[in-house]
């Protein structure tokens, strides 16, 4: 029996592109000569919808005359871990956050590799720190508040 892995990824693409769309909707976009705040949200998000669309399409027709599921476990996983990290960050700080996120999508797959998940989860971690703390200056915690 197919699955249709890569039509959930494109419609969790989309979906994510089109809550991003709903968010930048109070930014004002400009003109291409005056260009707005919200015009890179709005652009970049009207292009996750038709990328994640694409994908879905061509998947779907790839797959048009096999029988086929959805593999909804991996789509509930990578939910999971996109609410859990939204939900932790300020408050569990970068890298319990990050962890768990990785801990929470690794669940997708059989058999969990605990090591490596935490391996992955750290590494991702210290590069999510160094790349949007130190290079851009964020204000993000790397351990959670009770800690510092």
């Amino acid at each position: 029996m197919k699955t249709l892995k890569d039509a959930s990824g494109g419609l969790l693409i989309a979906l994510t592109g089109l809550v991003f769309l709903i968010g930048a909707r109070n930014f004002a976009v400009g003109d291409l000569r005056n260009i707005g705040p919200g015009f890179f949200p709005v652009a970049l998000s009207v292009l996750a919808i038709a990328a994640g669309l694409l994908i879905t399409t061509l998947d779907v027709i790839k797959k048009a005359h096999a029988q086929m599921s959805m593999d909804l476990r991996a789509l509930a996983c990578v939910a999971a871990a996109i609410i859990v990290y939204a939900a932790l960050l300020e408050r569990a700080g970068v890298l319990v956050t990050t962890v768990l996120a990785v801990f929470i999508l690794a669940l997708a797959r059989r058999p969990l590799r605990p090591l490596e998940t935490l391996l992955l989860g750290t590494g991702l971690s210290a590069f999510i720190w160094a790349a949007f703390v130190l290079g851009l200056g964020m204000p993000l915690s790397l351990f959670p508040d009770i800690l510092q």
